[in-house]
């Protein structure tokens, strides 16, 4: 019943993965607001963990539980994907938690419950395994310290063109 809706539902999903990689640009060209590096880092961190869950997603290619048993009872509609290892939503939420932790403490210890609560969600709607979700753990937060990294990287090359003598 659901199946209809899902061009339409792919549609809004690349709409969502370009609009968030559209902010992430705004949002780096305003580097020197500290506020603005934390949101940056993490528009960049969710949209590689998705891109890097979906690459895997397609290698992998397991199959969902609600899909593999029907002992499974699908609690929500089907994804849009048939994949389940690793699961996106959980690479994405963990990513964008890290990434306020690093920002902020408390906010980020909320945001890694809520990311806990979305991965545990997934895996009791029937649309992924517990060691889904755990990739999805570890892909967002290899997603998050590749940001970091880049971000240093980038920091420490303007920190160096800012004291170069200028002609």
């Amino acid at each position: 019943q659901y199946e209809r809706y899902l061009p339409t539902l792919q549609l809004k999903k690349q709409q969502l993965q370009l609009e968030i990689l559209r902010q992430a640009l705004l949002l780096e060209e305003k580097r020197n607001n500290e506020s603005l590096k934390i949101r940056a880092a993490q528009a960049w961190a969710g949209l590689l963990a998705l891109t890097i869950a979906m690459l895997i997603g397609v290698a992998v290619g397991r199959a969902r539980p609600f899909r593999a048993s029907a002992d499974v009872l699908l609690k929500i509609p089907p994804p849009i994907s048939n994949h389940a290892f690793p699961s996106g939503h959980t690479s994405v939420a963990f990513a964008i938690a890290l990434a306020f932790a690093y920002g902020n403490g408390w906010i980020g210890l909320v945001a890694l419950v809520m990311a806990s609560l979305v991965a545990l969600g997934r895996v009791a709607a029937g649309v992924h395994y517990p060691t889904d979700i755990l990739g999805g753990v570890i892909v967002g937060a290899i997603s998050f310290w590749i940001v970091r990294v880049i971000h240093r990287a980038l920091r420490k090359r303007d920190l160096r063109s800012d004291h170069s003598p200028h002609i």
